[in-house]
């Protein structure tokens, strides 16, 4: 019966050997602005911070504190949480 258990446990061992690991990597996000907590974030040199003011980006898109998106044809968008608008 010992010897079972150790063969097992042998088994075992070795199976999780092959389990791949999880690696999750910190990642930087380029200078833009994203919809962070329902937020809208900017983000400049790696530092993120509450935009407090609309933005003129430089194809005259502006993107406003609420996280709408006006181009210049008048297109009209939101930002979702979460995505990233990169200038």
């Amino acid at each position: 019966m010992e010897e079972n258990t150790n063969k097992m446990s042998e088994n075992l061992a070795s199976s999780t050997d092959r389990i791949p690991k999880l690696v999750v990597e910190s990642r930087r996000l380029p200078d833009g602005v994203t919809m962070k907590d329902g937020k809208m974030m900017k983000i400049k040199d790696g530092e993120m911070t509450m935009m407090e003011t609309d933005i003129t980006i430089i194809n005259e898109t502006k993107i406003m504190i609420d996280g709408t998106i006006l181009k210049r044809d008048g297109y009209k968008m939101m930002l979702k949480e979460g995505q990233h608008i990169e200038f």
